[in-house]
């Protein structure tokens, strides 16, 4: 699925528990499936988990990735979603966005 990934957030530490390391991170990013109902509009951003190495791959934040998302086992054995896999398709430069959307249309006369 084509998602266009906002930010990516990176976890490495020793757990206190058992003394494992932990890596990995999180992905925040939106689909174009946007909400329209009374209370809520446009596209709401999302927050996953991902592997350390998924988060490496990652290095033209935003962009639209490929992603591959799959159910694990999470606290009380709930299903949490994980993805498990982005391969980067095209970065985005948010600023040019933004700047070309603030110059005002031209106006031609007759």
């Amino acid at each position: 699925m084509r998602v266009l990934v906002l930010a990516v957030s990176r976890y490495d530490f020793v757990s206190e528990k058992d003394g494992k390391r932990i890596t990995g991170g999180k992905v925040t990013y939106i689909t174009d499936r946007s909400v329209l109902d009374e209370n809520r509009r446009g596209c709401e951003p999302m927050t996953v988990s991902v592997p350390g190495e998924v988060v490496s791959r990652c290095q033209s934040v935003p962009g639209v990735y490929e992603a591959e998302f799959e159910q694990r086992p999470g606290k009380d054995n709930k299903p949490q979603l994980v993805c498990s896999d982005l391969q980067c398709l095209q970065g985005l430069d948010v600023g040019r966005l933004i700047a070309a959307a603030a110059v005002p249309p031209v106006v031609k006369s007759a």
